[in-house]
């Protein structure tokens, strides 16, 4: 094949992926005061306000001024978003362009994924061009990436490397160019996430388990745990010798204060989200694991993608889940689990196509599917888990979608089935292939597609909201107002206000504090006394939870509640304004 046909090929197969990721970032948009703006998921935009602050004032911190905290996780990333500062953008300008880069990270780990799931299967040339449509079309993550997170870059970079591990095992030999490759990779994947140590582990840990102690695989096994190791101590040297803590202020307020049982508990309700995720990766195990030569190419590769899988299904079980798992949308830790899990079933399907189905490849993954369904119910129906109200009848919704899966498995062991005993089953198989390939595209976010026809996407109306007060705030108040927040990304990037982060994640008082709520990672941590008595910020934008006594308190520390409607063309926002500060800009009131 051609260079130039080549290329055309894979830009054929990524086509739907980039043509929906940009009307979803169009669609996410929307119009304040005549200027089309766009906005991020409030936590990136947490990063992004620490990337600005990079570019403007050389210090790594929340706000100018700032003390030194680090309340973000993904250094790497926020280092790219402050060089984006630099080339002279307007806000929704450089938010766009993160936006568009979060998507093209996806679209480059689909096409990464192609290449992968041909060296499983290289005779089933069908599974290139439908992973890399399945993985481009992955709603968790497209979501995460194209709000602003750092997880199509984490997604990226594990796809390379274990796509560098498997050409190293296909090859039986490593060169001096894919070693250093795979450390930098490594380092990368490390300085994007601490957590990217979980998938170098799983790697290292699959790899001493498969192969003999002379195979490359030992080699490999051995350099990724030097790198990973190195990456950490270096970035924990740093992070000692700049911010004064070993580890970042997000884990203090993630995990002091927090039983383990506590965080496995919520955990196991999040994966309640993840039936058809299970069902694949246990699908995937039989089926695989049903190879009598375990030094098969195949089966080295496809156990690395097993393995990362598990490993992040059960990380995220450990933390707790994540923040957001209220949402329909799975959480970031699992988002590369989705993608190589995607990669796992359509392999699997071309290996059932040519050596046939045993029965246990249909009751396993049905068992473990339908016990991850029940955990799913159980959180609806406690309300740990919330269909996305924006929806109109979500429920009805939700239950035809529940049913169209249900019927497209059915029709996919049916045709599969049919298709092994079928001599001359070429059509079959192509029927199977087709609803193996939408089945890979609704394993992830099929409810969630919805909320993005509607509205942008889970919560992007909050979003944009918060956004909006940010701006209030702006043209209400002087600069250098201390502004106290529980979102603590949108009202401070957009009113680049000194603020003071009620919920911790910028403060380490409160990140070291006893929890005072059920465990919620990020959420269940606030004392009012220290931030609101101790620091007194000029204004209180928010409270997080708050008692009539909390309201007293404020009210007897001299702060009036009244309202900020500086424009026409932005919402009024009520906030809590100290008695005796000067805060308002000229012209500007605030109204009881």
């Amino acid at each position: 094949m051609s260079r130039t046909r080549f290329v055309i090929h894979r830009l054929a197969w990524i086509a739907p992926g980039l043509v929906i990721g940009l009307v979803w970032i169009w669609r996410a948009s929307w119009v304040v005061g005549g200027e089309r703006r766009y906005t991020l998921f409030d936590d990136a935009l947490i990063s992004l306000s620490y990337a600005r602050t990079l570019a403007d004032t050389g210090e790594l911190v929340w706000f100018p001024g700032a003390d030194r905290v680090e309340g973000i996780t993904n250094p790497l990333w926020t280092l790219y978003m402050s060089l984006i500062h630099l080339l002279g953008f307007s806000e929704s300008q450089i938010i766009l362009v993160v936006s568009v880069t979060g998507l093209l990270t996806v679209l480059a780990s689909a096409l990464i994924a192609g290449r992968l799931a041909l060296r499983i299967t290289p005779s089933a040339k069908w599974v290139e061009p439908a992973s890399v449509l399945v993985v481009s079309l992955s709603f968790p993550a497209l979501f995460w990436s194209i709000r602003g997170m750092e997880v199509g870059l984490q997604l990226l970079l594990a796809s390379s490397l274990l796509l560098l591990i498997a050409r190293s095992i296909s090859q039986l030999a490593i060169s001096a160019s894919t070693l250093t490759f795979i450390v930098v990779i490594t380092a990368l994947g490390v300085w994007t996430r601490l957590d990217f140590l979980v998938i170098v582990l799983a790697l290292a840990a699959w790899l001493l388990v498969s192969t003999r102690k002379r195979d490359p695989g030992w080699l490999l096994a051995l350099t990724l745990v030097l790198a990973g190791a190195a990456a950490f101590v270096v970035q924990a040297a740093w992070r000692w010798a700049y911010y004064g803590y070993l580890l970042p202020n997000t884990y203090y307020l993630k995990v002091e204060g927090h039983d383990l049982i506590d965080r496995i508990l919520r955990g196991q309700w999040t994966d309640g989200k993840l039936p058809l995720l299970i069902a694949v990766l246990v699908l995937s195990a039989l089926v695989f694991g049903s190879f009598k030569n375990r030094r098969d190419e195949s089966f080295l590769i496809a156990g690395m993608l097993l393995t990362v899988s598990v490993a992040l299904v059960a990380y995220s079980t450990y933390v707790g889940g994540d923040a957001w798992d209220e949402l329909t949308v799975p959480n970031r830790y699992v988002v590369p689990a989705f993608a190589f899990g995607a990669v796992l079933f359509l392999t699997a399907t071309a290996m059932m196509l040519s050596r046939g189905v045993r029965w246990y490849f249909i009751v396993g993954p049905l068992l473990a599917g339908g016990l991850f369904v029940v955990l799913g119910l159980r959180a609806l129906l406690r309300g740990s888990i919330q269909l996305d109200d924006s929806i109109p009848g979500v429920a009805v919704v939700a239950l035809l979608v529940a049913t169209g899966i249900a019927v497209l498995i059915a029709t996919y062991w049916i045709l599969l089935w049919k298709a092994g005993l079928s001599r001359s089953g070429e059509s079959k198989e192509t029927a199977v292939r087709i609803v193996a390939v939408t089945l890979s595209v609704l394993l992830s976010g099929s409810l969630s597609w919805v909320s993005v026809a509607m509205n942008g996407g889970p919560k992007v109306d909050a979003d944009q909201r918060y956004a909006e007060y940010g701006l209030v705030l702006r043209e209400s108040l002087l600069p250098g107002t201390s502004v106290a927040v529980t979102f603590a990304g949108a009202p401070v990037y957009f009113s680049g206000l000194t603020s003071i982060d009620l919920l911790g994640k910028n403060d380490p008082v409160i990140a070291r504090m006893q929890p005072v709520l059920g465990f919620k990672p990020g959420h269940d941590k606030f004392d009012y006394e220290y931030s609101i008595g101790v620091l007194r910020p000029d204004v209180i934008m928010q409270l997080f939870v708050a008692s009539a006594e909390d309201y007293a308190y404020i009210e007897g520390l001299g702060y009036r509640y009244c309202g900020l409607n500086p424009s026409d063309q932005l919402p009024a926002l009520g906030v809590w304004i100290q008695e005796d500060a000067n805060v308002l800009r000229s012209g500007v009131s605030c109204s009881p």
